[in-house]
């Protein structure tokens, strides 16, 4: 290789990687754009969950049944179950964001189901009123 052709390829490889690193550096500035899925079942699934906002009442978390959640648009056997044996292995929920570490729960359909559900953490609220009602001799 001659002097000349080793400068063409430095001059080339110097190029390339002077491109490479604006395009790096030019993805970086742009704000992520998040992909929106456009499909039938997305539609229907939003649409389901429209039509039955007007008739639910929000479930507690830990107190909630497979039936009470199936009851819930967007949730199925299959989610109620693994909402269902992640309160048995793990404890109580202390608060509805712990539902996305649940299995089949993602983040559009907790954003979606965010306001059906509460957490009561006071705890002993039953036990005090028994105690109450029953006179200790």
């Amino acid at each position: 290789m001659s002097i000349t052709e080793r400068k063409v390829f430095l001059f080339l490889f110097l190029f390339l990687c002077l491109g490479i690193g604006l395009k790096v550096y030019r993805s970086h500035l742009e704000e992520p754009k998040l992909k929106v899925l456009h499909n039938k079942e997305f539609e229907d699934l939003i649409k389901g969950f429209e039509d039955k906002r007007e008739q639910a009442v929000e479930l507690d978390l830990n107190l909630a049944f497979q039936k009470d959640l199936e009851s819930l648009p967007g949730i199925g056997p299959s989610l109620a179950k693994e909402i269902i044996q992640y309160r048995v292995k793990n404890g109580k929920f202390t608060k509805p964001e712990e539902l996305l570490k649940v299995k089949g729960m993602g983040l559009i359909r907790y954003e979606a189901l965010r306001s059906y559900f509460k957490v009561n953490n006071k705890k002993g609220k039953l036990l005090k009123k028994i105690k109450k009602s029953v006179k200790y001799k």
